[in-house]
């Protein structure tokens, strides 16, 4: 149960609540120990049209395929990394 209210059900990625609550210890630790962070938000162009014309369906596989391919082949280790959207 806490793993699903904090995460998202179709990407598995932390949900909102997750990363507000990840991103607030991690401003904390960094202003107490003078270090820097980055917050980068993505969003994708017109992904309505993709539901429009091909279906949540389809729409559901390309955020899943982003998330994916993001998690793999992108991220770090320490990165966090999670869906805000989607509720």
């Amino acid at each position: 149960m806490q793993h699903q209210s904090m995460h998202d059900a179709l990407t598995g990625l932390p949900n909102k609540k997750h990363l507000l609550s990840q991103s607030e210890q991690l401003f904390k630790l960094t202003e107490r120990q003078n270090l820097f962070c980055s917050l980068l938000v993505m969003d994708m162009n017109d992904f309505k049209n993709i539901n429009d014309t091909l279906g949540h369906q389809a729409g559901d596989f390309v955020l899943f395929r982003v998330a994916d391919q993001i998690r793999n082949n992108v991220l770090r280790e320490a990165d966090i990394f999670a869906r805000y959207g989607g509720e």
